[in-house]
Order: C-alpha cells, then sequence, then structure tokens
C-alpha cells in the first residue's frame, strides 16, 4: 500500500497502523485529546484491544494453517517513561515460524501478499548481546533488560550521571 494512501483517512478511523519493523506490526488509536480530530476515548482501549487481539489471533496462514498473529500487546504492558504517548498503542506480534503470503479468517475471507525482498533481520524478545574487555568475565547473562544497556555503559565510561531507566550489568561493569 502506497504510503499517502496509508495516511489519507486516519481522522476517519478509529485506529490505524504506523510504520514498524517486521517482527511486530503497529497500531496506534485515534485517541480523543491526543490526536487532532480523535475518535476514541481513552476507556475505550480495553475494548478495541480485545477487540483487535480476537480478530487478528483469528488469521490462518492459508499456506500452513497456522496462525499468523501470536498475540496483541498493550505497549503500556511493556513500555514506559514520559513519551509513552508518543508510541503505538497496540503491538502485533506476528508468527515467523514460516513466510506469510496468504491469510485468513471468517471475517476477512483471503488476503494475499506476495513478499518483495528478503525478510529482515531484526530484533527478537531472547536476544544476544556481546561484550570484551579488561574485567569481564566471559559467560551468559540472564535477565538483561535493553533499557540496562545505557546505566551500563554509563558506568563503564565513568559518567556521573546515569540514566533513569534500568541498572547497571554486573557482569559487563562490574560491581557498583
Amino acid at each position: 500500500m502506497e504510503e499517502r494512501f496509508a495516511h489519507s483517512d486516519r481522522a476517519k478511523r478509529s485506529f490505524y497502523t504506523v510504520p514498524h519493523n517486521d517482527i511486530s506490526g503497529a497500531i496506534r488509536v485515534n485517541l480523543i485529546g491526543r490526536e487532532p480530530e480523535g475518535r476514541v476515548r481513552p476507556e475505550d482501549l480495553p475494548a478495541i484491544h480485545e477487540r483487535l487481539r480476537t480478530e487478528l489471533k483469528a488469521l490462518r496462514n492459508l499456506d500452513t494453517g497456522e496462525p499468523v498473529v501470536r498475540d496483541v500487546v498493550r505497549t503500556s504492558e511493556m513500555c514506559h517513561g514520559e513519551h509513552i504517548e508518543d508510541l503505538p498503542e497496540f503491538f502485533v506480534l506476528w508468527n515467523r515460524e514460516a513466510p506469510i503470503e496468504r491469510v485468513g479468517s471468517d471475517t476477512i475471507g483471503e488476503v494475499v501478499y506476495l513478499q518483495r525482498g528478503n525478510r529482515t533481520g531484526d530484533h527478537q524478545p531472547e536476544s544476544i548481546f556481546f561484550a570484551k574487555g579488561p574485567g569481564i568475565t566471559p559467560g551468559r547473562v540472564d535477565g538483561v533488560s535493553v533499557l540496562d544497556f545505557a546505566p551500563t555503559i554509563a558506568r563503564l565510561l565513568e559518567l556521573k550521571d546515569s540514566p533513569d531507566e534500568g541498572v547497571s550489568i554486573d557482569a559487563i561493569a562490574g560491581p557498583a
């Protein structure tokens, strides 16, 4: 879909997709009080979430029979901070076990999209991070958040001001 078409009728919609990446879709709600032509009351977000979650999880990859969507999560359950209003309300987590070219459900029928180009090498919730340097002990560290990298780097650089979110990773920067 052309970008100009995707943006042309946002003011008329209760929610719409916003550019994101291939690992998850992003849906922004046209909220009253935030968007210039808002249509949805903030108290209606739970109902919209449930509706989207139900309908999107009903989509099937018509080539495999498997669900296309693993889940639809509220951004506020995964992210926090003063700029959360700038993010979409929901992320659609795709089932990426197989290429997705034909999807369908009882509600929408069949939709075909032929993949153009390669799948991206994007991020996963479970990832790998490598660090090397003096005082870093080889091994695996579990339970690390992406928010922990900035405080760790700040401590390694001996910066006085550390980011407000996350904690320094002792296995990389040493104990405080």
